[in-house]
C-alpha cells in the first residue's frame, strides 16, 4: 500500500519529468491497476497452489477479452491510450471476479507470527527488483526526458522485438 501511495503521490513529478501532464492521470490509473491486483493476489495464489488450472484458464479468457472488448471499443470512439488503460484496469477487474465467483477469499489475514523473517527477506527482494527494473528501464527514463516519450515508445519498441 505505502508503494501505491507513493507512486500515486509522485505521478505528477514524473509527468513533469517527461514534460507530459496527461501522463499524470494515465500513470494514476495503472497504479490503480497494480492496487486492485494485490487484492485478489492471494486468492489467485491459493488456486495456483490448489492446481485450479481451470479456473486460472477462466481467468485469463475474461481478462483478455474484458481487456479486448474495452480498450478496442474506446480506441473506437477516440479515446487513444486512455482506451488501452481503461482496458487494462477492465481486465483487472475481470480477473478479481473470476477470483470472487470461483469462491476465493481475497484477502489473507496477516500474522506477526515470522514477520521479521519475511521483513527480513522481503526488503531484500524489494530492493533486488527495483534496482532490475530501473536497470532494464533506465534507457527508457533517459530518453523520454531529454527527448520526448515519442523517441521514448520507438525505442521501448524495437528494444522489445529485438529481445
Amino acid at each position: 500500500v505505502l508503494i501505491v501511495l507513493a507512486m500515486f503521490a509522485g505521478s505528477n513529478a514524473i509527468a513533469q519529468m517527461y514534460s507530459a501532464p496527461e501522463l499524470s492521470g494515465i500513470l494514476r490509473m495503472l497504479i490503480f491497476a497494480f492496487f486492485l491486483t494485490s487484492i485478489y493476489a492471494p486468492g489467485m495464489a491459493m488456486m495456483q497452489r490448489e492446481l485450479r488450472f481451470d479456473v486460472l484458464m477462466l481467468l485469463r479468457l475474461a481478462s483478455t477479452i474484458a481487456n479486448m472488448v474495452v480498450s478496442l471499443g474506446l480506441i473506437w470512439l477516440g479515446w487513444g491510450v486512455s482506451g488501452l488503460v481503461y482496458g487494462m484496469l477492465a481486465s483487472r477487474v475481470a480477473e478479481m471476479l473470476v477470483v470472487f465467483l470461483a469462491g476465493r477469499r481475497f484477502f489473507a489475514m496477516p500474522s506477526l507470527q515470522g514477520g521479521r523473517h519475511v521483513l527480513d527477506f522481503g526488503y531484500k527482494i524489494l530492493i533486488a527488483r527495483l534496482a532490475n527494473s530501473l536497470g532494464s528501464n533506465f534507457a527508457d527514463l533517459v530518453i523520454g526526458s531529454m527527448l520526448g516519450l515519442g523517441h521514448a515508445a520507438h525505442y521501448n519498441r524495437a528494444s522489445q522485438l529485438t529481445a
